[in-house]
């Protein structure tokens, strides 16, 4: 499916790159703080600013009430759990501890911590179940979710030979089991990089997928999954081949997914050599992949995935 007229937004799908206002910290290369947006972080945060803003750009994206289609608010700043927020996130620990320091100079080490990680999960929590409620009740017919939910870090083949989420990570997805509740669809990544082979590169697929549909089945809930894929191998900038393409479409339809979103970016696009490249890529690998999967019987996607597994 597409929109009319393959607009980047409209009846189809609409992703929201700029959902009113949540709070951001913007560093530069070197990690040290350039702007403070709506606060910074959560606690800090302007609900009320937030819900104004995000009001108006769904009003513009979406300007017809009853629209039916995908809605994905795309927020990748900071996640709601205290310990997913590590590497270039641990900024919004370290000036969430810092806003309490400031007002309250006096306390211990373990009090700091202690009072920046709840007001974190609090306020965190209340941003995104907001959020997420104001946006139903504007398009209540729209399909809600969040970008990238669930958390997956299954970058290493474990010793059964999976690439699982790590024990820390599902332990942390668990204590958000709210966010999936507001949620009308769920919209996790499950992009390719180059450092692994055909075979790796399946089953990192397959780990996310199993992560996602294990916090639906915690939640005693029941709701379609639209992974976000790409036809480009990541870290390489080259178009994926057949493989890396049937397993990007194929896993999730097994899984059972009733789609896959085909993200791209406009930099692939900006000169008319890449063009030329992506309408001869479209043509021998990318539609003819496309059509097989669309048509493609359960049975017979899973009889690919289970050929997949005898090889890896």
């Amino acid at each position: 499916l597409k929109n009319g007229k393959n607009m980047f937004v409209g009846e189809r799908i609409s992703i929201f790159y700029n959902a009113g206002s949540f709070p951001r910290i913007d560093v530069d290369s070197d990690g040290q703080i350039t702007k403070i947006r709506n606060g910074g972080v959560p606690q800090a945060g302007n609900m009320s600013y937030h819900f104004q803003l995000l009001k108006e750009e769904i009003d513009k994206v979406m300007p017809l009430p009853h629209n039916r289609g995908l809605a994905i608010i795309d927020m990748e700043d900071w996640y709601p759990r205290w310990k997913l927020n590590s590497g270039i996130k641990n900024i919004y620990r370290e000036y969430s501890r810092d806003l309490v320091r400031r007002a309250n100079p006096t306390l211990k080490s373990w009090e700091v911590e202690e009072e920046a990680v709840n007001k974190f999960h609090e306020f965190g929590e209340m941003f995104l179940v907001n959020t997420i409620r104001s946006a139903k009740r504007q398009r209540p017919r729209a399909i809600w979710g969040y970008y990238e939910f669930p958390y997956c870090d299954n970058y290493i083949l474990t010793s059964e030979n999976k690439m699982d989420c790590s024990a820390d990570v599902k332990e942390e997805n668990e204590k958000y089991l709210w966010i999936y509740k507001e949620m009308d669809a769920l919209y996790p990544y499950i992009y390719l990089y180059k450092n692994y082979n055909e075979t790796l590169r399946a089953k990192h697929i397959i780990g996310r997928l199993e992560e996602t549909y294990r916090l639906l089945r915690a939640s005693n809930l029941s709701k379609p999954v639209y992974p976000y894929a790409t036809p480009v191998l990541l870290q390489a900038d080259t178009y994926l081949g057949k493989e890396d393409l049937m397993s990007s479409l194929l896993i999730p339809k097994v899984c059972g997914s009733p789609g896959v979103i085909l993200w791209g970016s406009s930099s692939w696009f900006n000169s008319a050599e890449k063009c030329a490249i992506f309408d001869k890529y479209l043509e021998s690998t990318l539609g003819p992949v496309v059509n097989y999967v669309t048509e493609c019987s359960i049975k017979n996607a899973t009889q690919w995935l289970t050929s997949q597994g005898e090889r890896g």
